[in-house]
C-alpha cells in the first residue's frame, strides 16, 4: 500500500517538466459526475455526463478548444451542448474558461441556454502523449432561457470528472 502511494505521488509531482508546443493537437474527453441545480431554490440532482473535446495549441501551453457535451437522465431530460474555450497549461496543471450553448429537452419541452464555465485540472502521464485528466468545472447560467423556457438562467452545475487526453504533435 505504501509503495503504491509513493508511486502515485511520484507520478503526480516528479513528471512535471514538459510543455505542450504550438501546433499540438489534443483529442480527449471525460465522464463527469455532476450536481445540478436548475435554479437557486431547487434541490440538487446527481447526473453523469459525457464530454468529448478537441484542442489546438495556438502558442506553447495555450490551447483553443471545441467542447461537446451529452446528458440523458432517466429518459425525461436530455441535453446536447457545444462550446468554445481555452486552457492554459503550467506543467501538469491547467486552468481555463469555456462558453457553451446548450439545447435541452425536459419533459417534452425544448429549452436553450448559455453558460460560462471556469475549469481547473491536472493531467497525469499514463503513456507517451497519453494522460489521465482529473478535472473540476463549475458551469454558471448566463442570460435568459430560450425556446419553451422563460425567465433568468440561474442554473449552476458542479462537475468532477476523469478522462483521457491524447496530445499529438508534429502532425503538420
Amino acid at each position: 500500500m505504501k509503495k503504491g502511494i509513493l508511486i502515485l505521488f511520484s507520478l503526480l509531482f516528479v513528471v512535471t517538466a514538459f510543455a505542450f508546443d504550438q501546433g499540438t493537437i489534443n483529442l480527449g474527453g471525460s465522464a463527469s459526475f455532476e450536481s445540478v441545480k436548475a435554479d437557486s431554490d431547487a434541490d440538487a440532482e446527481s447526473i453523469i455526463s459525457i464530454n468529448p473535446n478537441v484542442g489546438y495549441f495556438v502558442i506553447d501551453n495555450l490551447s483553443a478548444d471545441l467542447n461537446l457535451g451529452y446528458i440523458d437522465y432517466d429518459g425525461d431530460v436530455s441535453t446536447l451542448s457545444i462550446g468554445i474555450g481555452g486552457r492554459y497549461f503550467y506543467r501538469n496543471l491547467y486552468g481555463g474558461l469555456q462558453f457553451d450553448y446548450q439545447s435541452m429537452s425536459i419533459n417534452s419541452s425544448d429549452y436553450t441556454a448559455m453558460y460560462i464555465t471556469p475549469k481547473f485540472g491536472y493531467v497525469m502521464p499514463l503513456a507517451e502523449n497519453v494522460f489521465i485528466d482529473l478535472g473540476l468545472k463549475y458551469q454558471m447560467g448566463v442570460g435568459d432561457y430560450g425556446g419553451d423556457g422563460s425567465g433568468s438562467n440561474e442554473s449552476s452545475v458542479l462537475q468532477v470528472g476523469v478522462g483521457l487526453q491524447i496530445f499529438l504533435s508534429d502532425l503538420f
